[in-house]
């Protein structure tokens, strides 16, 4: 484990608008930092981050914390790898990070290191004399020595049991090489998945195998690819080939390529882009996005030039487009190759070339749609133009609509007004719908507030309470002054929590470092302490402290504490009781 002291130092000098910044979009507004929050679908920056508390919040979702619980909840990874990636990011190191292991589970542990091992194997063989026909045809391919190291690629025997002895002889179960993906049963005996075939490890952000892709090296009726089936640490939709490699690329270059194969990323190598990934066969998804979003750079999509390329970087872009990733898209013009066909026809210059030209949204929809439909038939043009203005009718600056309705007129012969005409109607359809459905975010809205009415007048008096220990350090030095409590023993933790906090830093109240240590602790009271504390931290408090309002919010937390109590004594009492009892009440408050 990494001490108290280290994880400390790692939260000091992170900077947390830094740490954000390389994971999404930062907006500075005067003394202020904004961005969109990636923890709900935010389109208006409502993400606030501190850089005197150094901490965030989202006044839409609620979510916040500090540094170390940004990194945590956005790459939904334990606390203590957030800690690690912080300090990477930051640039931090020492030995007690360096021995620090991730936190995974035995089962997981045994899985990644068969695969290591089999990782390790594949590329020995493929370097002796077993090897050669994978070298051969990778040579065929242009693929270096240097490349072969880069990329950690191997061979597996045509045999389908070699392997399998070698990994037996180091201690490896046949279950372990079960799970691991490596082994299927040939009547009876077990061979190896990816015999006589170029291994491709696949790799996770952790620089582990989790992994292969396997292609045949001869003409055959056999698949060209065998995957990995999917395990307890692989499935191929959320994996991106080359990932592992991008991360400590793409910073540099600033940008990063989408490819669909193996190869097509081998070509844009050879041609001087090394920031580059690749699909797995499968469609983009949202878990794919999210790996992009984590390289913080301009997305180019550069799927083949064909049909099938073209129409799946059309449905990436919805994805991106949600996901708030910046992107532009290679412009193939009439090119149906792949950038591996690029390169072997034309040369590494030409598809350098190539890969630098690029279209924004709106000029690659166009050009999509004008390949598609034949313009010179009335069926084209109608398809055209209702793909187009369907589109069109989405986007939100109407700059970008009107420049894009004016180059569809030009194209067609059809009048501007006449596809305005068509926007407007689409939107009254689109208005119509959203009313209908406003009922029903009318009846949502109005459970909301009925929801903070039933709670009680207690809590609010607690929470009012809390929120000024939180935001004002003089409230923790009047507090702690008088013998104060509160009704529900969660509020006590945090009041406790706080001064502790407060007294160890010098009589100075740090959020952060609150919220690092309840972080740490696993259990049920401190993750409530926890969200309690981060629901009523403001960001940028504006209300003007005074002891008074401290006071006068206690009195009545007092108040309310009292008369529910003095209630609970009058139930089921007779008139006669009841009048004591309340004589008795007033009496002691005299």
């Amino acid at each position: 484990m990494i001490s108290p002291e280290i994880i400390e130092e790692i939260r000091q000098k992170a900077n947390i608008v830094d740490v954000i910044s390389s994971y999404i979009e930062v907006i500075k507004k005067g003394n202020s930092y904004l961005a969109c929050c990636p923890f709900h679908n935010d389109k208006n920056p409502s993400l606030h981050i501190s850089t005197s508390k150094q901490i965030f919040k989202c006044f839409s979702c609620d979510k916040g914390g500090n540094v170390f619980t940004f990194v945590q909840d956005y790459e939904k990874i334990p606390f203590i790898d957030a800690v690690r990636k912080v300090a990477n990011l930051i640039g931090y190191h020492c030995d007690e990070l360096d021995k620090s292991v991730r936190s995974i589970d035995n089962s997981t542990k045994l899985i990644l290191s068969t695969l290591k091992e089999a990782s390790t194997l594949y590329s020995f063989i493929l370097k002796t004399n077993e090897g050669i026909k994978g070298v051969e045809y990778l040579k065929t391919r242009n693929i270096s020595d240097d490349m072969i190291d880069y990329f950690s690629l191997g061979y597996c025997p045509e045999d389908g049991e070699s392997s399998i002895k070698i990994l037996r002889a180091k201690n490896i179960s046949i279950e372990s090489l079960d799970k691991a993906g490596i082994v299927v049963r040939e009547k009876n005996h077990f061979i190896d998945r990816f015999k006589g075939r170029i291994i491709f490890p696949l790799f996770n952000e952790y620089d582990e195998v989790i992994g292969f892709s396997a292609r045949r090296i001869n003409d055959s009726d056999e698949a060209k690819y065998v995957n990995s089936i999917n395990t307890d640490v692989f499935n191929k939709s959320k994996v991106l080939y080359n990932f592992q490699n991008a991360l400590k690329e793409a910073h540099d270059a600033g940008y990063v390529y989408v490819t669909e194969g193996f190869m097509d990323v081998f070509a844009l190598y050879l041609s001087g882009i090394k920031s580059s990934v690749a699909l797995m066969g499968t469609a983009f998804t949202k878990e794919h996005a999210k790996l992009l979003k984590k390289l913080n750079v301009e997305v180019r999509l550069c799927l083949d030039g064909d049909e099938a390329g073209q129409h799946g970087m059309l449905r990436m872009i919805d994805i991106l487009e949600n996901e708030n990733i910046k992107y532009r898209i290679v412009n193939y013009k009439n090119c149906l190759l792949d950038p591996d066909e690029i390169l072997q026809k034309y040369g590494s210059e030409v598809l350098k070339k190539f890969s630098n030209r690029l279209f924004e949204r709106d000029d690659f929809v166009f050009q999509y749609y004008l390949k598609k439909f034949d313009l010179n038939t009335i069926d084209g043009k109608r398809n055209f133009s209702n793909q187009l203005v369907e589109y069109a009718s989405k986007l939100k600056n109407p700059i970008d609509r009107e420049l894009l309705l004016k180059k569809i007129s030009e194209k067609t012969g059809i009048s501007y007004d006449s596809y305005a005409n068509i926007i407007n109607q689409l939107e009254g359809k689109i208005k119509k719908e959203e009313v209908g459905k406003g009922d029903k975010n009318i009846s949502i809205s109005l459970n909301t507030v009925t929801s903070k009415k039933n709670i009680t007048k207690l809590q609010r008096c607690e929470d009012k309470i809390i929120s000024l220990l939180l935001n004002y350090p003089n409230a923790i030095y009047h507090y702690r002054q008088g013998n104060n409590y509160f009704n529900d023993e969660i509020y006590n933790k945090i009041a406790d929590y706080i001064i502790d906090n407060y007294e160890l830093n010098n009589n100075q109240f740090d959020v952060s470092k609150l919220i690092t240590t309840l972080s740490q602790k696993d259990d049920e009271i401190s993750k409530k302490v926890l969200d309690k504390i981060i629901e009523l931290q403001d960001i940028d408090p504006r209300q003007i402290y005074s002891d008074d309002l401290l006071d006068e919010s206690i009195s009545a937390m007092k108040e309310i504490v009292e008369k529910e109590e003095l209630n609970k004594k009058l139930k089921n009492k007779t008139p006669q009781e009841q009048a004591q009892i309340i004589q008795t009440f007033w009496s002691k408050r005299r």
